[in-house]
């Protein structure tokens, strides 16, 4: 109930603004057809349509109405997960800088085509794993290390 009031509340105030800027603005306006591209509907398109800035409550009620009218006019196709995501965090625990080149490429095709993939959050995922395990393996590593050449008793195993 909460978010259709908030979705309703986002259009009425974009409508509104929409006809501020054909009211109010004595430059030629650029008609943004919504239903054919909902892509057309960017700040800068809206602010040369006012001739100004947008001010707060504005940006937000154009945010809330982008978010939702590209909901509405999608292709309806549902996005894939990104197999480099998938192979990036299953690789943040084998070989790790795999998985880190794999997140890293699955998060660069992700942010090029956000409307075909989603997996944002695997790859995120194994990027930071991949990352702390390299780490954490170096440090342990370099404490093993300081530990053998200080002639530790518990670590007779390695001598």
């Amino acid at each position: 109930m909460k978010k259709n009031l908030f979705i309703s509340t986002g259009l009425l105030l974009l409508s509104l603004l929409f006809v501020n800027a054909t009211s109010k603005a004595p430059t030629p306006t650029t008609n943004v057809n919504i239903q054919t591209n909902p892509q057309s509907l960017t700040k800068v398109a809206i602010e040369k349509q006012l001739g100004r800035k947008l001010n707060f409550k504005e940006r937000v009620a154009w945010f809330i109405a982008k978010k939702e009218m590209k909901k509405l006019y999608s292709n309806g196709e549902p996005k894939e997960t990104n197999e480099n995501a998938i192979l990036g965090l299953i690789f943040a625990f084998v070989l790790p800088p795999l998985g880190i080149i794999f997140s890293l490429i699955a998060l660069s095709q992700i942010n090029k085509n956000p409307e075909k993939y989603k997996g944002k959050g695997l790859a995120t995922a194994g990027l930071v794993l991949g990352i702390a395990y390299i780490i954490l393996t170096i440090i342990l590593l370099v404490a093993l290390v300081n530990a053998i050449s200080m002639g530790c008793s518990a670590c007779y195993v390695f001598h």
